[in-house]
């Protein structure tokens, strides 16, 4: 079903996700309520929508936009609306009327062609005038784009991006090179793109093509955990998505070599294929732990004991506890041998955080740690002036104070929030470690110790569903790029045991379900979840996580105790 009218209304619009509740007027003069993710309108603009009515329990007959065009507004009326809706820069209601008042039909030639025309008007000069014209031809532009992209299954959210990176000229380099999509927006429908590729005349052995082929692959592993994968599975994967020679995809992953856009390292008698950025992170980290194991004035830690989450995250996690506790202390209570404790802390703080950053391979600009702890530092030389100039009781009043108003509030808006953070990457990176470095020596103990990271994967879950049922969408795909890659981490240490010890995970079983097929499941609810992602199905992101991934997850993790028997009889 198609709609062509003029926004009359905007109801509700949420910031993040651009989700909209708006009031056409129709253009035979009747008003319908529309629903849908409608990014960038404002109130007069003339639209083309496309969807179909639905009956909502509460608020009645809606029309659901599925896809919509912005248009040009028609008549005089309408394009003072639109001008003066607030999308253009530098010009409000009054400006807008001047404006139409003046150059009448040939306003929009005006704008496009001679912008300095605008200058006549007073008020206007001719440095505003250039402006106006190039808010208003950048406004259009991006509309045009969003038109653009719908062909490839871009939602409109993404095109502002598109056009910030390749500004003007976005269509027609989108149109040389479909597969820059690929780079430019995460987690974007591959299949469908370079279906339009094809369709717009692009060739099959096209090295754009294949060298987009080439990322995708490796991203997708990325998905599940891998940095790396196997050359020859690399090629054999692309081989069956593109369609191409072998051959030509050797040739293009040379050239991607010698750009150094990925790496190719030989590992126990295979080669292995990484993206540039992962193999740098995992360098970084293995670089890192070997300083850690040479360091002289740090106590010897043994590598392996160090991917022990708890004693890996154990000084973290007291600090924060720390922290937590004293922004409830109430500040009538304090006595003077608290405050002297407290300045102890604040030291301990101080001297204790930037070990344990190092600890868990982050530096000290992670989440504006450094920031955090110079302030901390200022707190703490403002707390002995105040002790420490004159007798204790006759600053206590204002010692107080500065604690119940500015000390707890500082510990509570800016270093939880920044620690808290900081431990989630914690985490993430304990994963890291742990994951890697899985032999025959280790493996019981790798199956073992895997379901401790089982809250941290449900905290993570929880936290993209919590997003995604409160409109904060943009949090929510931080929280999912997240709860990916850690999920991938954990669920790859499976897969590598199995190689090691060559279990079979069909013979593995729970009330006749296998490993197997329960591993198999999850990475079908995945691929779902990366499905609703693409088409930005938020609703049913939600549900999956909450009723289908979680429990998932949960059945996984209650065959590692028979896996660990398993694998004990096999080392008798």
């Amino acid at each position: 079903m198609e709609l062509e009218g003029e926004i009359a209304e905007i109801i509700y619009k949420n910031e993040i996700n651009s989700y909209c509740i708006a009031v056409l007027n129709t253009t035979d003069g009747t008003e319908i309520t529309i629903v849908g993710y409608l990014p960038f309108i404002n109130i007069g603009d003339t639209l083309k929508l496309h969807g179909k009515m639905v009956e909502h329990q509460e608020y009645g007959e809606q029309f659901k936009v599925d896809t919509f065009e912005k248009m040009m507004p028609q008549g005089l009326d309408a394009l003072e609306r639109y001008l003066a809706n607030g999308s253009i820069k530098g010009i409000g209601p009054s400006t807008a009327k001047k404006i139409i008042e003046t150059f009448g039909e040939d306003t929009i030639n005006v704008f496009k062609l001679e912008p300095a025309k605008l200058a006549q008007i007073k008020g206007i000069t001719k440095e505003k005038a250039y402006e106006m014209s190039q808010s208003f031809i950048e406004n259009w532009e991006v509309w045009q784009i969003v038109g653009f992209l719908d062909k490839f299954g871009v939602g409109p959210q993404s095109a502002e991006t598109i056009y910030k990176k390749l500004g003007p000229n976005s269509i027609e380099e989108i149109q040389s090179n479909p597969y820059i999509l690929v780079d430019l927006i995460n987690k974007v429908n591959f299949n469908q793109i370079d279906k339009m590729a094809l369709d717009i005349g692009m060739e099959y052995n096209n090295e754009k093509r294949i060298r987009s082929g080439i990322k995708h692959a490796l991203t997708l592993a990325t998905y599940n955990g891998h940095c790396a994968v196997i050359y020859d599975n690399l090629i054999k994967f692309v081989n069956e998505l593109l369609g191409v020679r072998e051959e030509e995809i050797e040739d293009v992953l040379i050239n991607m070599k010698a750009k150094e856009e990925l790496v190719i390292e030989d590992r126990e008698n295979e080669e292995w294929v990484y993206l540039s950025s992962y193999y740098m992170a995992e360098k970084n980290v293995a670089e890192k732990l070997i300083k850690l194991d040479q360091c002289k004035n740090i106590k010897k830690i043994d590598i392996e004991a160090l991917s022990h989450s708890e004693y890996y995250l154990s000084s973290m996690i007291s600090i924060i506890e720390y922290i937590e506790k004293i922004s409830k202390v109430d500040s009538i209570t304090l006595s003077e041998k608290d405050i002297e404790d407290l300045k102890d802390g604040i030291f301990w703080i101080l001297d204790s955080v930037p070990r344990a950053i190092f600890l868990c391979n982050m530096n000290l600009e992670t989440h504006g740690v450094i920031h955090i702890l110079k302030m901390l530092e200022v707190k703490l030389e403002r707390l002995n002036t105040l002790t420490d100039n004159e007798e204790y009781n006759n600053y206590s009043d204002k010692v107080k104070e500065f604690f119940q108003d500015d000390f707890k509030p500082f510990l509570n808006d800016k270093v939880l929030p920044s620690m808290d953070m900081v431990l989630q990457d914690a985490k993430i990176n304990a994963i890291i470690i742990f994951a890697n470095n899985i032999n025959e020596n280790n493996a019981l103990y790798k199956i073992g110790t895997l379901p401790k990271f089982q809250p941290f994967i449900i905290e993570i879950l929880d936290e993209v569903v919590d997003k995604l049922q409160t409109g904060k969408d943009k949090e929510a795909f931080i929280y999912a790029e997240k709860f990916s890659h850690i999920v991938g981490l954990s669920f790859s240490v499976l897969s590598k045991v199995a190689e090691i010890c060559s279990i079979d995970y069909s013979n593995i079983k729970i009330d006749n379900i296998s490993l197997l097929d329960s591993i198999n499941d999850f990475n079908s609810m995945m691929n779902n979840l990366l499905d609703a992602f693409s088409n930005e199905d938020y609703i049913s992101i939600a549900d999956l996580l909450e009723y289908e991934i979680k429990e998932k997850i949960e059945n996984i993790m209650d065959y590692t105790p028979i896996l660990e028997e398993y694998i004990e009889r096999l080392n008798v």
